[in-house]
């Protein structure tokens, strides 16, 4: 499957219509649970999803680690 893409702004990258927000509110990028982690950002990339928004301050580090 593939999103609707779109161009950043006049920087010529395209990203999907669609991020993935890896932030720590949910816990699914910072906790324990690698399994449901992995499925998850597997289902995320099968569904055309290609952008992360990660920073350190998700679980200071944590979240870009995973």
């Amino acid at each position: 499957m593939m999103l609707e893409r779109r161009e950043l702004g006049t920087s010529g990258v395209e990203l999907p219509v669609i991020g993935f927000g890896c932030g720590p509110n949910a816990r699914l990028m910072v906790g324990d649970d690698e399994d449901l982690r992995l499925e998850t950002v597997k289902l995320a990339i099968e569904s055309g999803i290609t952008y992360f928004d990660t920073a350190y301050a998700y679980g200071w580090g944590a979240s870009e680690t995973n």
